[in-house]
């Protein structure tokens, strides 16, 4: 089943991976995609830099450098939103394609940091890109953990599935840490392992400083690739 493409961009650790799926659609076919990036008190430095850091207007922070990476290497058939979620799930107004209008998107999306709302910003997203024509990827961009959810896993897997979601995570990781992050009440990353499995999608650990190299390689893929949604969604049997 051919898929349309959202793209979630998931910021989470991991290590830079081929993304998934097939080599059967034109490039020219039009892709939306969605980076939706984690602003919680734990991740909001993800993409912001250290609160030290945000205070020295030299110093460029892994926003600006993912931005520029994107900006550099999005195809022409790619048009991109992005989403945050901490206090609330904010999504920019816009598709955006150039390096102006993802640094506007970024901006309209900021918020306090807050709880970690994943389940809500997946589904959120979902919504918004079932009715968006061409292939739906979401890059999901996290630090692992699930908080203060409205909708829960199970609701959020659905909305996915219904939209024909490509789910792909992008697992940060400080490089003090070993693996990501895991809530033991909820083991959100193992979900999010299974999800992006169970809709096509891949799931990386991606080292802070490699963030930038992992987008251009995903801007990359994006020109020559797209996704099929496995018929029989097997790995979603491993959770329910």
């Amino acid at each position: 089943m051919r898929l349309r493409h959202l793209i979630f961009l998931v910021l989470s650790a991991g290590l830079i991976t081929a993304l998934g799926g097939t080599t059967t659609a034109s490039s020219a076919e039009p892709i939306s995609l969605v980076l939706l990036y984690d602003n919680s008190g734990s991740g909001r430095y993800v993409l912001y830099g250290e609160p030290e850091i945000q205070t020295k207007v030299a110093v460029r922070t892994p926003r600006d450098k993912v931005v520029s990476a994107i900006a550099k290497s999005i195809p022409p058939n790619v048009k991109i939103r992005i989403a945050s979620f901490g206090q609330r799930v904010l999504i920019s107004p816009n598709w955006v394609e150039t390096e102006e209008g993802l640094r506007g998107a970024f901006s309209s999306v900021t918020q306090d940091p807050g709880p970690s709302p994943v389940w809500d910003g997946l589904y959120e997203v979902s919504a918004l890109l079932e009715t968006v024509a061409g292939s739906r990827v979401v890059v999901l961009v996290t630090d692992g953990m699930a908080s203060a959810n409205v909708h829960g896993f199970e609701e959020s897997k659905a909305r996915i599935v219904q939209a024909k979601v490509i789910v792909h995570v992008a697992a940060w990781k400080r490089a003090d840490s070993n693996d990501v992050r895991d809530d033991p009440k909820g083991d959100p990353s193992t979900r999010l392992r299974l999800l992006a499995q169970g809709t096509g999608g891949t799931f990386a650990v991606v080292p802070l400083v490699d963030l930038p190299a992992y987008f251009t390689e995903m801007m990359r893929k994006l020109s020559v690739q797209t996704w099929e949604q496995p018929d029989n969604v097997s790995g979603f049997k491993e959770y329910r």
